[in-house]
């Protein structure tokens, strides 16, 4: 009926609980459709390369190659994608009205360079200088829902709503619909048949119209998109020491281009509250636009086996930034405050860790036969205290960063940077200083009239130590079977690898807590047997 019990008289009943609001009214929205159907999609993934090692002079070798990769849009067997341009606002089917059964002109232009060299510094063979560089592409376009065979008339949910005119009750919807009046908000003469999500295609009433489309989310790829690529380069300079030690300094660095970027280009916009297609839901656009950025020094120490001992060290120092969010990656804070401005976006990837320092050794017991201590003992002493190992690694790594938002509207505001951003190392309660951000301004409508002014993941999560431990013992069954037994111990210390705050968000009231580890970091002790023949 009209008025309402529980909503102050916004036109509708609603009583908080879905199965009593169609027992007592009309409902707020209905949502009918098949978001994931059964499609046949066809795509080439080719490569064709070269390469051949040139031995310059007796110090100096170059590694040369080039490589083609064609990587094809999809096709779908019987046309069954549509693609939404968000210029017209209209849904392109494929291979109909002259457009291509791709949607999207597929990228020919993939060719990737390799260069490769090693140099004796010395001419002793003890110091050499390696270097790098090669271009890669790649296909990056995320799960079945993002892709154009999920987009009406083929799949997808039509929504309809209460606002919209729509009357619709659990006996079905009134015939006067979107017209009623309000002596015709009856629920019990709400027969008539409800959305049936099969989008008739037309454009009178209850048709899909594809050139309007309404009631419905949809996705866009853009006409511009391209391959993804990166281009990888590295300098390293490795010199030996002794006989059996090394130690070598390398920079290692990478730009990505053409990366996929997802965002919803219907999002509420800043100051106004519109959005750009009003009669839409969500507009999930993915573009090629994203760039990256990968620096590091790394460092690294090497004692080769001598005296049943082997021991490695290596130390990483680095810095990795973006524009964009994967297409897998998920969570708060992974959409850009406003998708025309990417430019905001540019900040710490969210895979960012700014030092790694990570040590292995493993030693041969010297006890048993052909040991240092007993070695002239029995066969069946020798199965006791012969063939013992064990193994340690020790790693050392900063955290994470992440992103402090402001819930409201629009819901993607991060909020404003009005401080030095501090956090308190093993503080669970208050790890970050909320001192540091405020909630952007609003105007008169309770809409925030810009994006905050904080950065994208500007705030670095705990880091962690991990100590790992294994004891093998390796024994002989027959001359040609071998055995060994495992005891491997992941976090020998049970020392707590924290996650970032579980709330980011300024507003709550929660921002800075912690309350979990991170997955699987917990001890774990693993016993194994295994034999090899």
């Amino acid at each position: 009926g009209q008025g309402g019990c529980c909503n102050g008289g916004s036109g509708h009943i609603d009583t908080g609980y879905e199965v009593s609001d169609l027992l007592a009214g009309f409902v707020d929205d209905y949502e009918v459709g098949s978001p994931l159907g059964m499609v046949g999609t066809r795509t080439w993934e080719n490569g064709f390369f070269a390469q051949d090692d040139f031995r310059v002079t007796r110090r100096l070798t170059l590694n040369l190659g080039l490589r083609y990769d064609l990587l094809t849009w999809p096709t779908e067997v019987d046309n069954r994608m549509a693609n939404f341009d968000i210029t017209t606002g209209a849904l392109i089917v494929a291979g109909s009205n002259g457009a291509p059964r791709t949607l999207i002109a597929n990228d020919y232009h993939n060719f990737g360079p390799r260069l490769g060299f090693a140099y004796d510094l010395l001419g002793d063979g003890k110091t050499v200088v390696r270097g790098g560089y090669g271009l890669f592409y790649f296909i990056d376009r995320g799960g079945i829902s993002n892709q154009l065979a999920q987009n009406p008339p083929f799949a997808g949910i039509q929504t309809v709503t209460y606002a919209q005119g729509f009357r619709i009750a659990l006996s079905g919807s009134l015939a006067c619909e979107p017209t009623c009046t309000p002596a015709q908000l009856l629920s019990t003469n709400a027969t008539g048949p409800l959305p049936s999500g099969s989008f008739n295609l037309g454009t009178g009433p209850g048709q899909f119209n594809l050139a309007a489309p309404t009631g419905v989310s949809v996705v866009a790829l853009l006409p511009s998109n391209v391959t993804p690529m990166v281009s990888e380069w590295n300098l390293q300079l490795q010199h030996q020491v002794g006989t059996n030690q090394s130690v070598s300094i390398a920079y290692v660095g990478t730009h990505g281009a053409h990366l996929v970027r997802n965002y919803d280009t219907n999002q509420t916009l800043f100051d106004t509250g519109a959005k750009l297609y009003s009669q839409l839901g969500s507009i999930n656009t993915q573009d090629t636009r994203g760039k990256s950025d990968y620096d590091a020094l790394q460092l690294q120490y090497e004692h080769r086996l001598s005296h049943g001992l082997t021991v490695t060290g290596a130390f990483t120092w680095s810095k990795t930034l973006d524009d964009g969010f994967g297409n897998l990656d998920s969570g708060g804070g992974n959409v850009p405050q406003l998708y025309t401005n990417y430019g905001i976006e540019r900040g710490l990837s969210d895979q960012d860790v700014d030092y790694v320092l990570s040590s292995s050794a493993l030693y041969d017991l010297p006890f048993g036969r052909g040991k240092r201590w007993g070695n002239d003992v029995s066969k069946w002493m020798d199965y006791v205290i012969g063939g013992w190992q064990i193994n340690g690694i020790y790693t050392l790594q900063g955290g994470t960063p992440f992103s402090i938002t402001a819930s409201g509207n629009p819901n993607t505001a991060r909020a404003d940077l009005v401080g030095k951003v501090h956090v308190n190392p093993g503080n669970l309660l208050n790890y970050v200083d909320a001192a540091a951000f405020a909630a952007p301004a609003k105007n008169g409508s309770g809409i925030y009239i810009a994006p905050g002014t904080a950065g994208r993941d500007i705030v670095r999560g705990p880091g962690f130590s991990n100590l790992d431990f294994a004891l093998f013992k390796n024994f002989p069954v027959t001359e040609r079977v071998k055995g060994q037994f495992r005891v491997q111990t992941y976090n020998l210390t049970n020392t707590p690898h924290f996650s970032n705050p579980f709330d980011t968000n300024l507003n709550d009231n929660q921002i800075g807590k912690i309350n979990s580890v991170l997955t699987n970091s917990w001890r774990q002790v693993e016993l194994a047997l295994r034999f090899t023949f």
